[in-house]
């Protein structure tokens, strides 16, 4: 389906379609859950081992796949600032939703709110803003306030945070001036998923574009620029911490795009053009593969077992908006070798999201009408 044709107003499964095969893998679509143009993201049912969409998340609402209602942004506003029509996508796999201020003169770009990654309905969550944290559990009660250290002069520049995958661990992010570089302010706070604060510490890196926490809280990485002051300003850096704050490894890129390996054994950073896959044990790099060129970007990246899957598109436009044309979806072992690869002429993504279940090799891309869901089957050991 391209940019400008079909629409489909009722959610319908479709199973048993295309087998690709490659080398001695296979990748087959086993379903596809049809949804209105034009799709952005999808949050799946949390039950173990079933690969089931729950949420239909659109630019101006939610549809509910259980009993077909749709939320409007005013019904969620007793758990979520009152919206200026969009949901945003911050640095995958985080959901955050931000909103207008009914009040005047704040800028609620630095006020997103965190869930836990992949989820939504049933996690706990935390809201930020400019003077403090709000931690909230799964039934949207408030557990705790965390005043945040405020810096000498206001900074019109957004806070970054995340979960780790268990929701126990949360990490902020927030710019400072040069000024308040140099009189120490913190940039970097660490807490349990509950609200208490661990540590907060001011970290040698600006202009940071994303940040997240491994699944067993032990690693947090976060990417942006050396800091202005230094030798040479603008350079592109990856900071690897360990959970006491102390920097253990650094590589020179900035990457839009990660994923932790279930073991925490691995990193796949991703800037536009390339991906990397660190070897977290040794701090150093497996591969780096130059993927992409001129319009062709890569959108995601997600571990499915012992492989890597990447998702990339040629940028368009449509009606103003940012989309990816032509979605490819390339499969890497952990040697860097590509064993398989998928393309999606004449169609389209809004984000290029993956989603891949954990407890399977089942994984998901989000089309701008459907969500179409694949299995992969690895070799057989000789």
């Amino acid at each position: 389906m391209t940019a400008k044709t079909g629409f489909c107003t009722k959610v319908l499964l479709i199973t048993g379609l295309v087998t690709i095969a490659a080398s001695a893998q296979t990748i087959q679509s086993v379903a596809k859950f049809l949804a209105e143009p034009v799709l952005e993201k999808v949050v799946l049912k949390q039950v173990r081992g079933q690969f089931q969409p729950a949420y239909f998340i659109y630019s101006d609402r939610i549809v509910s796949l259980t009993d077909g209602k749709r939320l409007s942004f005013n019904i969620l506003n007793t758990y979520v600032n009152r919206s200026h029509t969009r949901f945003v996508l911050i640095k995958a796999p985080h959901l955050a939703i931000r909103s207008r201020p009914a009040e005047q003169n704040v800028d609620w770009a630095q006020m997103p709110i965190y869930f836990l990654p992949d989820q939504w309905d049933y996690a706990g969550y935390c809201r930020v803003t400019s003077l403090k944290l709000n931690f909230f559990n799964p039934q949207r009660q408030l557990v705790r306030e965390y005043l945040i250290p405020q810096p000498v002069h206001y900074i019109n520049l957004p806070s970054l945070g995340a979960f780790d995958y268990r929701g126990k661990h949360f990490v902020l992010y927030k710019p400072l001036t040069q000024l308040d570089k140099r009189k120490g302010v913190p940039n970097l706070f660490y807490f349990l998923g509950s609200g208490t604060s661990l540590w907060q510490k001011q970290l040698p890196i600006e202009k940071v574009r994303a940040i997240g926490i491994a699944h067993q809280a032990q690693l947090i990485v976060i990417s942006g620029q050396l800091p202005q002051d230094s030798i040479v300003s603008d350079v592109k850096t990856t900071l690897i911490l360990d959970s006491t704050a102390q920097i253990i490894a650094s590589f020179p890129l900035v990457f839009d795009n990660y994923n932790f390996s279930q073991d925490d054994n691995y990193l796949a950073l991703a800037d536009n053009y390339s991906i990397w896959l660190i070897h977290l044990p040794r701090k150093t790099p497996r591969f780096i593969h130059p993927i992409c060129a001129d319009n062709r970007v890569i959108t995601d990246c997600r571990f499915l077992g012992d492989y890597l899957l990447v998702a990339t598109g040629l940028k368009g436009y449509w009606h103003d908006r940012l989309i990816y044309n032509d979605p490819t979806l390339l499969l890497f072992d952990l040697e860097g070798h590509k064993v398989a690869d998928l393309t999606f002429p004449l169609d389209y993504s809004v984000e290029g999201k993956l989603i891949v279940d954990a407890d399977s090799h089942q994984f998901g891309f989000i089309f701008q009408d459907r969500l179409e869901v694949f299995h992969f089957s690895a070799p057989t050991p000789e």
